[in-house]
């Protein structure tokens, strides 16, 4: 049977009384008093059953052609499953939270520190706070818009990052079968119509000059922490704070004047050997 029979245009033309189908279980029932109410039909073995999907124009949360698609689509794929959509009533729908948090602890094993997990903690879970609540089914562009939008305009770096993150976290959405509608997190062709391009990164961090390492050696050397221990053998190997913080005795082999980092700390997944000059050891 042919699905999207209906069109707006076509409702708003229809007076008298009766269902008229969309296709696939899905109709909308006109009644005398000119309400219009979507509901969905469907048959298991001799039993015909009905579910209402709200009212068409009406009310304080009219459901449009579009939405009472997503919720046939969604009636349909419970069919498929074998469930009964009328028990599956009450279960609440995915939001954009848990699709987050699903998202994130599904990633994790991947990640080589915990840095990265913290930044998309941050991301994910405090930066996107607007969208936490609103199942991932009903997110439109705009919400993704209001989200952003004041982090986009301040930190442009940041802002490209989160809605990466917001996109992964409703594709997450989207390949769990909690949405049936597009991803309104993309760039192009979406949000690039309706937001200002990001600007470029001005502000680069600071740099030491090179004439002035040793000034900042000796001040290194002058202090008795942990830290500065730290900051002297990444200076001198230049390797990556993650590496330099989480590094543990047994990966210094110092008569062989050798530091070996394992693959499970690195990016490229594979062990890393750095020479140690006298200084290092």
């Amino acid at each position: 049977m042919a699905r999207n029979k209906l069109s707006e245009a076509k409702i708003k033309a229809l007076v008298q009384p009766g269902i008229h189908g969309d296709g696939d279980g899905l109709w909308l029932r006109v009644q005398k008093s000119g309400s219009r109410n979507w509901i969905f039909i469907y048959r298991r073995g001799d039993k015909r059953h009905e579910i209402g999907l709200g009212g068409h124009g009406s009310g304080t949360a009219p459901v449009s052609v579009a939405v009472a698609r997503q919720k046939a689509d969604a009636i349909r794929l419970q069919l498929a499953r074998g469930e009964d959509p009328r028990a599956a009533k009450t279960v609440r729908p995915k939001t954009f939270h848990d699709c987050a948090v699903a998202l994130i602890d599904a990633k994790r094993a991947d990640w080589t520190g915990e840095h990265t997990a913290r930044e998309w903690e941050l991301h994910l879970l405090d930066y996107a706070k607007a969208l936490h609540d609103k199942p991932v089914a009903d997110i439109l562009i705009g919400d993704v818009k209001e989200a952003i939008l004041s982090i986009w305009k301040e930190k442009p770096s940041t802002g490209r990052r989160l809605l990466d993150r917001i996109k992964a976290a409703i594709d997450y959405g989207i390949a769990h079968q909690w949405r049936t509608a597009g991803n309104p997190a993309i760039w192009s062709g979406l949000l690039d119509k309706v937001m200002p391009k990001p600007a470029r990164q001005k502000n680069h961090h600071a740099a030491l000059g090179y004439k002035d390492c040793p000034t900042l050696f000796t001040a290194l050397a002058q202090a008795e922490t942990s830290a500065s221990r730290a900051v002297e053998l990444l200076a001198l190997t230049a390797t990556r704070s993650a590496e330099t913080r989480e590094a543990v005795w047994s990966e210094f082999d110092l008569d062989s004047a050798l530091w070996t980092i394992p693959a499970v700390r690195m990016k490229a997944e594979r062990d890393h050997e750095i020479p140690l000059s006298t200084k290092a050891r």
